[in-house]
């Protein structure tokens, strides 16, 4: 089959299959586009009619819109292939039949056997297609009427009991044959479709006795019944084709019916959205009832026509509506014109490019409803603010015809409503919103706002609003507006009564100092007169600069300042408040002042119990004092009291109801107080080891504590204490309970550390408690003049050039200490000497570990010698070091023995090489008396040493030595000794 314009429109191959079975199998045949339609005209292209038995077995129409891909894919049961058998009639009626448009392929060459008819017929036989002659045979003429129009998806009654209506005339050779004896073939005939709209070709065939014979003869004619839309919505398929065609129906009363059907030749079986969305929706049917959803029909990608139909409503192909009802219609894979609605058998396009669809059901069909929805836009206005030019526009947003934006120019805004700027408050206007094709119109609220701007408000009888005073710009011009502010105000009643005749207010208006307005309202005036009063009820011009003076004769909250929607009250509790008008309104004089109290602290301390309240005096606003309950003070910045010097840190003054502040550097100096320095070769400070009282804000309880600082602020932290390759210890800090006289804690520092190392890891960066009477030891390995203490803001040297510092723990801070060490020689005396020298009892005296020179030290006796009777004894001296070695005191018990002069000669020469034979003391002789004689003692002084014991001094300890069968004990006196605690308090 070919088309109008010799295309294919069709190749129906024969295929013989096993026994008596064949199969045709539709195909391109020719190289033709599969999109283009084959016929000029909509109606019946060809039909292809299969008898069997002379009945017919099957019967298939294609019409002139349809495409070659739809010639193709609907033939058969949708499949492309129809199976036949051996012995079956093959009729192809062609009726828009042109030369050589029905053919047959004869040994590769077309052949026609229509015979000039519109028909053709094949015998299906082993061999393939026979054609078969058209003979002409006596057969009834017949005359037919037009089909009466019908509507796409009503039901009307089958030809079977209407044919006879549309028969005109009946003949047969020429003599006319009574209508009802006809009857109707309805294997021959071909029923009218109400599932597609447009022009049907229907085939009528009726059959009748021959007059003569008696045999059976036939009459076939044609005529057209055309379907029209109606009442109908469709949704098109993502090709094009039908994805449902909803016409609906009315019936009795209220009650309406909606069908679906094709609507459009489309094929059945395929699916009706594209192969990427076939598992999404491709469109949704939802019918609303007042407002509420009573049916919702789904259709995915994938369904096909066929599933369409067979599963609306409750699986009938209808659902029952009623008038009023919506229908809604979903579509998200809208393509152009997918989703349309017929209008005088026409297709319009209701969604307004969005995804919707509205259609209500009424006594005249399906009328389109375009939903329209806006949003108003929220408006802010400023009291007294004039609103007569504001452009309606402003107050809709994002107008919306079927949930989708539209553009401005498809609808018009009325404002039904005024908007009201003569009091604060919030409230609505309305406006209505109408499309330009008059389809669809809302009416929305829309909420604003009044706001107080800037406005002066001044309150009066029980703290209602008595006057609201606002700074606009109209044109380039500022101007005051009075009005009564709030909506609350009763405007009959007097500004305050009690206050009579007096003034109760006055508004002032001052340039330069020169007053060019002026406004006074007494007590018993009423709110509306004190209003409209104010410029004779007109605004009040301004400029930039001019100051306005407002007094109130009562001074509680009542003469205020509206500033960001925020009551503010610049009057500092006095009768008067000044503002100068800006550009941006009423600016308030807010004229705060303080005076800064300078701090003195100390290196270590915490400052987190500073009150700032107590860091400033003087507060004034506007040049009046203010209390303490009138104004808050807020720290802005820290204190830093890890480095001495002088600093400052900025505190906020603020008056207690927000109106005015100012900032105050507040300066302060940080002292070194109590603090022992480490440096290193470089005079670099490698640790700060500050003494501090801290006391507990619950209980009131003090902690004695040391705490490490940088100390020096051009310390580089990220230097090394001494050298990187140095890991021996550099200095060390050690903490000695006196009691016990044992280390309770060390800190060793290498001098491969860095100094925030140093720092940073003492007791892990917390401060270390102490307890009063602690001593503090200080070792520093390379030098004793970079082992200091921090005395009154002086440097203080008390290692006595040893490597060593000791300081005690008191509540006033580190005292200074030391140890000292005395060791004793072995004294033998004359009996009867009476002049002696007394440091021949000393063999050193060591302060810190140091040996210090003789004549650094004296020694005094406690009690007496005993030189009158031979023997051991033991005398009670005083050893004390200068001044510049501390002024340390300590008492020893010293060994001594008394020997008769010729005793001692005999025992001296075996046991003393430095005895002269005569006898006498070979010692040297001192200016102040007889030296006894000496031997040397190696005991060290630690059995006489007191209760403090200083770890890692190198000290040995013995507990006696014999001579000659008798313990003569050497004591070494070793104690570490405070000098007197000085008075610090006031330091502290």
């Amino acid at each position: 089959m070919k088309a109008h314009d010799g295309r294919s429109a069709g190749a129906y191959a024969f295929q013989l299959r096993n026994g008596n079975n064949a199969r045709i199998v539709a195909t391109r045949g020719l190289d033709s586009p599969l999109d283009e339609r084959i016929g000029l005209e909509d109606s019946l292209y060809y039909s292809i009619e299969v008898l069997r038995n002379d009945r017919q077995a099957y019967y298939h129409e294609v019409p002139g819109r349809a495409t070659l891909q739809q010639v193709i894919t609907t033939f058969g049961n949708g499949n492309g292939y129809l199976d036949v058998q051996l012995g079956d009639i093959i009729n192809i009626h062609h009726p828009q039949k042109s030369a050589g448009s029905s053919v047959l392929m004869v040994e590769e060459e077309e052949q026609d056997f229509t015979y000039g008819t519109d028909n053709a017929y094949y015998r299906v036989t082993a061999f393939g297609f026979e054609p078969l002659p058209v003979l002409p045979d006596p057969a009834i003429q017949l005359k037919l009427k037009p089909m009466e129009e019908r509507t796409l998806g009503e039901t009307s009654a089958s030809l079977a009991s209407t044919f006879k209506n549309y028969i005109e005339e009946a003949t047969f050779e020429g003599e006319s044959v009574a209508i009802e004896d006809l009857e109707f073939v309805a294997a021959e005939s071909t029923e009218p479709t109400n599932t597609i709209a447009g022009k049907q070709d229907i085939r009528i065939t009726v059959q009748a006795k021959h007059p003569i014979s008696g045999e059976t003869i036939k009459g076939t004619a044609e005529t057209s019944v055309n379907y029209l839309w109606g009442d109908t919505f469709m949704i098109k398929s993502s090709e094009g084709g039908s994805a449902g065609a909803y016409s609906l129906h009315l019936r009795s009363g209220n009650a309406a019916r909606l069908t679906v059907t094709s609507g459009l030749p489309s094929a059945l079986d395929e699916r009706v959205g594209t192969e990427e969305s076939m598992h999404a929706l491709y469109y949704s049917l939802e019918v609303l009832r007042n407002n509420q959803s009573i049916y919702n029909y789904e259709v995915l990608g994938r369904g096909t026509l066929r599933q369409v139909i067979n599963n609306f409503g409750n699986g009938n192909g209808y659902y029952d509506v009623r008038l009023d009802d919506v229908i809604k219609i979903y579509h998200p894979q809208r393509s152009p014109n997918s989703s349309v609605v017929m209008i005088d058998e026409e297709e319009r396009d209701f969604t307004y490019d969005s995804e919707y669809a509205y259609y209500r059901v009424t006594a005249f069909g399906l009328e389109p409803i375009p939903v329209m929805e806006a949003e108003g836009t929220s408006q802010t206005f400023s009291l007294r603010e004039d609103v007569s030019t504001l452009d309606v526009k402003e107050l809709v947003k994002d107008v919306t015809i079927n949930h989708q934006s539209i553009s401005e120019d498809r609808y018009t805004i009325e404002q039904v409503s005024e908007i009201d700027t003569s009091t604060t408050g919030k409230r609505t206007t309305k406006v209505k919103i109408t499309m330009n094709d008059g389809l669809a119109e809302t009416e929305i609220e829309v909420p604003y706002e009044v706001q107080w701007g800037s406005t002066f408000v001044l309150r009066g009888l029980e703290e209602m609003t008595v006057g609201a005073f606002s700074l606009l710009k109209e044109g380039d011009q500022l101007a005051i507006h009075a009005s009564p502010g709030s909506s609350n105000t009763d405007l009959n009643r007097p500004v305050n009564n009690p206050f009579g005749r007096g003034i109760y207010y006055a508004i002032e208006v001052l340039e330069n100092d020169t007053r060019k307005y002026n406004y006074e309202v007494t007590g018993n005036t009423l709110i509306r007169q004190a209003v409209n009063g104010f410029n004779n009820g007109q605004p009040l011009a301004v400029n930039v600069g001019d100051t306005i003076k407002v007094y109130h004769a009562e001074t509680q909250g009542r003469n205020l300042l509206m500033m960001d929607e925020m009551v503010r009250d610049y009057t500092g509790g006095s009768n008067y408040a000044y503002y100068r008008v800006t550009e941006e309104g009423f600016e308030p004089f807010t004229d705060i002042k303080a005076d800064p109290i300078s701090q003195e602290l100390l290196l270590g301390h915490e400052t987190n119990t500073v009150n700032p309240a107590e860091l400033i005096q003087n507060v004034t606003f506007n040049g009046r004092p203010l209390t303490s309950d009138l104004y808050t003070v807020e720290q802005l910045s820290n204190f830093d009291t890890t480095t001495v010097g002088e600093k400052g840190v900025r505190v906020r003054v603020s008056t207690t109801d927000g109106t005015g502040f100012t900032e105050v550097k507040i300066p302060y100096v940080v002292k070194w107080g109590s603090t022992i320095r480490v440096k290193n070769n470089d005079g670099a400070t490698i640790g700060a080891f500050s003494l501090i009282k801290q006391t507990n804000p619950n209980n009131q309880n003090t902690q004695m504590m040391i705490r490490a600082s940088q100390g020096v602020a051009n310390t580089e932290l990220s230097k090394v204490v001494h050298d990187y390759s140095d890991r021996s210890i550099y200095y060390q800090f050690d903490v000695m309970n006196k009691d016990n006289t044992t280390s309770r804690f060390t800190y060793d520092v290498t001098g491969n550390r860095t100094i925030e190392q140093a720092l940073s890891r003492f007791n892990s960066g917390q401060p270390l408690n102490v307890n009063v009477g602690d001593i503090v030891r200080i070792y520093h390995t390379k030098e004793f003049r970079r082992n200091m203490l921090m005395e009154d803001e002086q440097e203080k040297n008390f290692t006595y050039g040893s490597q060593y510092a000791y300081y005690e723990v008191t509540e006033y801070g580190f005292e200074p200490s030391g140890k000292i060490d005395v060791e004793a020689n072995k004294v033998e005396i004359p009996r009867g000497a009476t002049d002696l020298d007394l440091k021949s009892f000393i063999k050193n005296v060591k302060v810190n570990d140091k040996v210090i020179p003789e004549n650094l030290y004296t020694v005094s006796l406690n009690s007496e010698i005993d030189t009158s009777t031979p023997g051991r004894n033991n005398v009670a001296v005083n050893v004390t070091t200068d001044s510049s070695y501390g002024g340390f005191s300590t008492e020893l018990n010293m060994p001594y023995e008394v020997r008769d002069h010729t005793t001692e000669s005999s025992t001296n020469e075996s046991q003393n090489n430095n005895t002269n034979n005569d006898g006498t003391s070979g010692s040297t002789e001192r200016n102040e008396g007889t030296t006894p004689s000496i031997q040397d003692d190696p005991t060290t002084s630690a059995d006489n040493e007191s209760s403090l014991n200083m770890p890692q001094t190198n000290a040995t300890r013995n507990t006696a030595w014999m001579l000659i069968g008798i313990a003569l004990v050497a004591g070494i006196g070793t104690i570490v000794m405070r000098r007197k605690a000085k008075e610090k308090v006031e330091n502290q």
